[in-house]
């Protein structure tokens, strides 16, 4: 199972160098839920994305989070873009440009059981001078070209001797 996961992954994604050419999606509707792709995420339209929740953010102030009122990206990598972009009040950045440290500060994990429309939600804690962010992120908010599976370059784990 792992392998042929890895290798789906690696086809969806069009191997290694730059973003995967954006795909066409089945997308299906869920009785009141909105229309999701075959991947899992919700199949957003430009001005859908364009107006999700902490999309134009720049500090972690922003825009507050919740786990009821996350802040919306599309995958992995854009939980991590939108990571590695904001900044605490005095203008620094946690992780710099660092996504695996970024992808450290990764908490827990967690989704409501009813209603079914509902996904799981990232708990990221940003260590920032003046306090601590909790941000919440919902990562399967998708627009046109996007996508969930994006891959994420990660530098290899470093191995004990």
């Amino acid at each position: 199972m792992r392998t042929s996961l890895g290798l789906a992954l690696l086809v969806a994604c069009g191997g290694s160098g730059g973003p995967p050419a954006a795909k066409p999606h089945h997308v299906r509707q869920r009785g009141s839920c909105p229309p999701e792709r075959d991947d899992g995420s919700y199949d957003l339209d430009a001005a859908k994305a364009h107006a999700r929740r902490g999309e134009i953010d720049h500090r972690f102030a922003d825009t507050t989070s919740t786990w009821q009122a996350p802040i919306q990206v599309c995958g992995l990598y854009g939980e991590l873009t939108w990571l590695t972009r904001m900044t605490c009040a005095d203008g620094s950045r946690p992780w710099g440009d660092d996504i695996d440290k970024a992808h450290g500060a990764r908490k827990d994990s967690a989704m409501d059981i009813a209603p079914s429309c509902k996904k799981p939600i990232e708990l990221y804690i940003a260590p920032c001078p003046e306090h601590p962010y909790d941000i919440y992120l919902d990562i399967y908010q998708c627009g046109p070209g996007e996508e969930l599976w994006r891959e994420v370059d990660f530098k290899p784990a470093k191995s004990s001797p």
